[in-house]
């Protein structure tokens, strides 16, 4: 549960990277731009001018006569007249419908446009743009590449430093989600100089709250909420309410972190007269949810993320809502009402349809690597450009820099191809996990309805008070504390003694890399016996298979003793 609401804060605290939206809009409508419009094959021009009337009082069906007229356009034209139309169609798909992959085709179709023109400011806004609404559909792979490629742009260029900043702080989303913590770091501290630099008050108390989602990410609370109220008192001096009340949702999930329930509770309330948008209500139910659960008032969790799920499900919000399902599932499920529960489950595997995530984070990691070669490639033609000034010592230096870029291929693409089989791993264990526990449900929910059916039949009160007692334990033997004990001992493909064992033993199953964490962990055969559900008889078998496996057999040493290793 916390990892999903520091996943969410982290994402929410620096939504001010979905709010600046770099625009082009031509200055006036006049009998050039209208003639030009219409020498374009396909142009309908009556639609055009339903467009224009409706533009001023009724600004959602003007869009439907703006989409209409792009359609009738021929679709291989590239003229820089439909660009306005393309970026009104874009900013209102993305903030006022949340239909951010309808907006990512209407952008693509401006980077088209800007590509032909040459026009590298415009180009790199767009990718800028881009870079957002792929982020907000948890496309982190497509937002690196993007927001990577427009801050090289802006870096160039001095006066262009806000641009630049908030490719920054996109970058600095990414690198924290797929856990590059020093990379993030980085970014959001480079947002903040830059910041103080321009002096800019607003965007100064922004960069102090990126640092504060930062903190929250690797559990520092303290930082976390004495950042968040230096950020509320900066903005209420600037009078920036937009901001302020994203401020008081954010310090309301750190307090509740902190097990400060009043407090965050006031925040939320200081925050409802502020909220504005159905994006910000779903936050914040969502985080009163949150405070629900933390006090144990499951009740009116249930009530508070179901209206969270309302709000978010009017947009394609893929990267929260799968959370809030989870959330709504557990909830239902220790409720015992299983028919809620499994429509939940159900919601959450049809949003999470939507996005593959284990794809995702891999196209992430190629992202990753294919950034890092490709300034190591400017670097190494940098160094050419130099090395045609020093003959005979600048050919040797070439080539043992270009064998040093071969070697680094050369480990990238086995480091892809391991990242590849830890991801299969991961997803195979989470199936494994999955069907244990629907298995065990049903088993133990048959046993509790015959247990009933049995006690109302039973003829004296002695009878039921034992029957009934029986309901009790199978009951309490469902509590989510003990599926927590057993979860600890399946292996996490991104622990540190998993991945240096599978990087000796990639070959090892599934079943067997479990075992060989039972048994660093020190368990003893019988202790493995009952997780498994295994007869100790087949742990020994699996026991001795193992060894062999490993290299062991005929070598006194055991197998606890040889993993040790591995934890470092």
């Amino acid at each position: 549960m916390k990892k999903i609401f520091l996943s969410l804060f982290l994402v929410f605290a620096v939504s001010s990277v979905y709010g600046p939206c770099f625009s082009f809009r031509l200055n006036a409508e006049t009998t050039d731009t209208l003639a030009g419009l219409a020498a374009l094959k396909g142009a309908d021009m009556t639609l055009y001018s339903l467009y224009n009337d409706n533009l001023a009082h009724d600004r959602d069906k003007a869009m439907e006569y703006a989409e209409l007229f792009l359609s009738r356009v021929d679709s291989s034209s590239l003229s820089p007249l439909l660009a306005p139309l393309y970026e009104e169609l874009a900013s209102w798909y993305e903030l006022s419908r949340y239909k951010f992959s309808k907006a990512i085709q209407f952008r693509e179709k401006l980077l088209e446009i800007y590509r032909g023109q040459s026009d590298g400011y415009k180009e790199a806004v767009t990718e800028y743009n881009l870079a957002k609404l792929y982020l907000k559909l948890g496309r982190y792979d497509k937002t690196l590449a993007l927001a990577s490629k427009a801050s090289r742009f802006f870096e160039e260029r001095s006066d262009y430093m806000v641009q630049m900043m908030e490719c920054y702080k996109l970058l600095g989303v990414v690198y924290a989600t797929c856990r590059d913590y020093g990379k993030s770091d980085e970014y959001f501290q480079e947002y903040a100089k830059a910041a103080r630099i321009i002096g800019d008050s607003v965007r100064l108390f922004i960069g102090m709250n990126n640092t504060a989602a930062f903190a929250s990410s690797v559990g520092d609370t303290t930082k976390t909420i004495r950042l968040l109220e230096e950020s509320i008192e900066l903005s209420k001096r600037v009078r920036d309410t937009s901001w302020l009340v994203k401020l008081y949702i954010n310090a309301a999930a750190a307090y509740t972190d902190s097990h400060r329930y009043d407090t965050a509770e006031e925040y939320l309330r200081k925050a409802s007269p502020l909220v504005n948008t159905d994006e910000l209500w779903g936050h914040w139910w969502l985080n009163y949810g949150s405070l629900y659960i933390a006090k144990a008032d499951y009740q009116s969790a249930v009530k508070a993320f179901e209206k969270a799920a309302s709000y978010y499900s009017k947009g394609e919000f893929y990267t929260i809502l799968p959370g809030i399902y989870a959330t709504l599932n557990e909830l239902y499920a220790g409720m015992g009402d299983t028919v809620m529960a499994y429509r939940n489950l159900s919601s959450m595997y049809d949003v999470e349809s939507n996005v593959d995530k284990d794809v995702m984070l891999l196209e992430l990691f190629r992202e990753k690597n294919e950034i890092e070669l490709s300034k190591e490639r400017e670097s190494l033609e940098f160094d050419r450009e130099k090395s045609r000034l020093f003959g005979t010592i600048a050919l040797f230096a070439i080539i043992v820099a270009v064998l040093a870029v071969s070697l680094i291929l050369g480990k990238r693409a086995s480091a892809i191809k391991k990242k590849e089989i830890e991801v299969a791993k991961s997803r195979e264990i989470s199936e494994i996990k999955k069907n244990q526990q629907f298995r065990t449900d049903m088993i133990l929910r048959g046993a509790i309805d015959k247990l009933q059916g049995l006690a109302l039949e039973a003829k004296t009160s002695s009878e039921r008070n034992r029957i009934n007692t029986i309901i009790g334990e199978l009951r309490n033997s469902k509590d989510e504390d003990s599926w927590k004990e057993v979860e600890q001992y399946v292996p996490e493909f991104n622990s540190t003694f998993f991945k240096n064992l599978i990087k000796d033993f990639p070959d090892l199953s599934i079943n067997e890399s479990r075992l060989c964490v039972f048994l660093n962990r020190n368990l003893s055969t019988k202790q493995i016996s009952e997780i498994t559900r295994q007869s100790p008889e087949s742990i020994n078998v699996a026991r001795t298979r193992l060894r062999k496996k490993l290299g062991l057999t005929g070598n006194d040493m055991s197998i606890q003793e040889f993993l040790r290793k591995y934890n470092q």
